[in-house]
């Protein structure tokens, strides 16, 4: 094979995108644009050859990469549950009861279905109401509540 076609872009196009949907990473659809993008400047210009095909290749894809994660990156996405993803953090700010003796100012409370450590400013006994200040991880830090 000495020549590439149209047809050869368009289909790495496609193989492309089917990457993109297998291993999505926002890398192999930029690829598969700049490949179509390929495929149909060769469409009309078919004695383009194959060497400046695949350089025009590779600077499409280097450019749209790089275009699509700068802009990508700048989006500001507004959301109204910012904290949907940080499940810690939706205790901060609320109460529960301590479910066992505190050792080491550390204790355990039951959120919902699951029990949660958390590292308190002082020993607590059971049954303590407990406010959650900060988080960190899957710790939750929290004081008596007076």
């Amino acid at each position: 094979m000495t020549e590439i076609t149209h047809w050869h872009w368009f289909i790495a196009a496609v193989v492309l995108g089917i990457l993109e949907l297998l291993a999505p990473g926002a890398v192999f659809i930029w690829m598969g644009l700049s490949a179509a993008i390929v495929g149909s400047v060769v469409l009309f210009i078919p004695e383009m050859g194959w060497g400046i095909q695949v350089i025009v290749f590779t600077i499409l894809s280097i450019i749209t990469v790089i275009s699509a994660r700068f802009f990508i990156s700048k989006r500001n996405v507004q959301t109204d549950h910012p904290l949907l993803n940080e499940k810690s953090a939706q205790f901060i700010g609320k109460t529960y009861p301590l479910i066992q003796d505190s050792k080491n100012r550390v204790g355990k409370v039951k959120i919902g279905d699951s029990l949660w450590q958390v590292e308190l400013t002082d020993d607590a006994k059971i049954g303590t109401n407990i406010h959650i200040t900060h988080a960190h991880g899957v710790t939750l830090k929290g004081k008596r509540q007076d």
